[in-house]
């Protein structure tokens, strides 16, 4: 029993003793001589957050847990550490400011970094369930919904992140479009019944227009008709933008009280569809096989219906570039930010692109091979992004379909 008791004694001491030799960092240096502490260099000055960057100096501790570095008072990871050296990963989101170093209690200042706001990609939990999701639309308070095919039912994703069925579709599995007003009405492309259906804020669905029966005729609400509509989008004063399918494939044009007019024909198979500010319409026209050997760009129809080739070369890419010089690969999903530009799910590249107002393409998040990871945006990883939304604060809203999951990307 003696034993025992002596051998209790052994174990309770060098616990404590291992506890004591795992150090509160930047208290209690070994490294005592923190008089010489200095950063002398650091080898990047300016990048997003993520970015790796080297501090050298003196006076830094060579002994885990003692070192801290903070950009801009941010706390940073440490990567690696020697008396003269650490390199460390800016913080997300640590604006501009000081690179400093704290060593056993005492803190140096060194220079400047500049941060740089970059596309960082999230993923959106949805409750406990993944979603085959058709459309995304947001409106002005911050809400998302989401046409789950799946289920026939559309979505409402809270502000807060909550999860609720805001409209039961009744076996409808034809939503493939989405948009809100300034009022919270949703609208809707009905495809398997050629119609285009509003949804009150309280849930209570109507036709807004379309006969049901397949056409292209021009009239207001139901007088007008449509065949297999995709795309949805609406403008700053509330019209709706259709892309519809049918022989010539026209743009439709709705207004606040339901007249529908024909924009333009694009007279090729299209997909997603976005407004910019000052009403020029954008199509995706995708693959479709054995329809035309010419497709993966981006159309543009002015307010008087006039139609231009605004990015692509029309043959699967990945070029980034001016106008034609640049290609996609199926390109699906469309929207477009107050400032003009357009982003589009290039489903096939597995990115997200961005076109500028004059038409220079860029890849704003995706390394172009199938997968999935969240990072910065060009290291991020999706698997066929399909539909695409944009809120009132630039946060982008992605279907990945492949993953079954929606994502976010937010600059940060």
């Amino acid at each position: 029993m003696k034993n025992l008791y002596l051998l209790f004694i052994i174990v309770v001491f060098a616990a404590s003793c291992s506890k004591k030799s795992t150090p509160t960092p930047g208290t209690t240096a070994t490294n005592q001589n923190t008089s010489n502490l200095a950063i002398v260099t650091i080898d990047i000055a300016s990048g997003p957050g993520g970015t790796i960057v080297t501090i050298t100096g003196t006076g830094f501790d060579p002994n885990a847990g003692y070192n801290q570095v903070f950009f801009n008072g941010a706390p940073a990871t440490i990567l690696s550490f020697s008396t003269t050296q650490i390199v460390a990963v800016v913080p997300i989101g640590a604006g501009t400011g000081p690179v400093s170093v704290e060593v056993g209690g005492k803190t140096v200042t060194g220079p400047f970094f500049t941060y740089q706001i970059a596309p960082f990609v999230y993923t959106v939990v949805l409750g406990t369930g993944r979603y085959v999701i058709n459309a995304i639309t947001t409106d002005l308070s911050g809400n998302v919904y989401i046409s789950d095919a799946g289920s026939s039912v559309v979505r409402k994703i809270g502000y807060d992140g909550s999860l609720t069925t805001f409209w039961s579709s009744q076996g409808i599995y034809g939503i493939t479009g989405l948009a809100t007003d300034v009022s919270g009405n949703l609208y809707a492309t009905d495809g398997s019944a050629n119609v285009i259906r509003k949804i009150t804020p309280a849930g209570v669905a109507t036709i807004f227009a379309g006969s049901g029966v397949k056409g292209t005729a021009d009239g207001t609400g139901t007088a007008a008709s449509f065949s297999n509509p995709i795309g949805l989008t609406i403008d700053v004063i509330g019209n709706l933008y259709v892309a519809d399918g049918g022989q010539t494939c026209p743009v439709r044009k709705i207004t606040q009280a339901g007249t529908v007019t024909t924009l333009a024909n694009a007279n090729i198979y299209t997909r997603g569809i976005a407004v910019d500010p000052t009403g020029n319409v954008y199509v995706s026209i995708y693959s479709f096989a054995g329809i035309t050997p010419i497709n993966n760009f981006i159309l543009k129809i002015t307010p008087a219906g006039v139609i231009s080739n605004f990015a692509g070369t029309g043959y699967a890419g990945t070029a980034n570039g001016f106008g034609n010089s640049a290609s996609f690969d199926e390109p699906l999903g469309l929207a477009a930010d107050a400032n003009g530009n357009i982003y589009v799910a290039d489903s096939q590249n597995n990115a997200i692109r961005m076109i500028t107002p004059v038409g220079v393409v860029s890849t704003l998040a995706g390394t172009g091979v199938a997968g999935y990871s969240d990072n910065i945006g060009f290291l991020a990883v999706f698997n066929n992004p399909n539909s695409i939304a944009i809120d009132k604060l630039g946060n982008l809203y992605v279907y990945d379909a492949g993953n079954i999951v929606m994502r976010k990307i937010v600059y940060q």
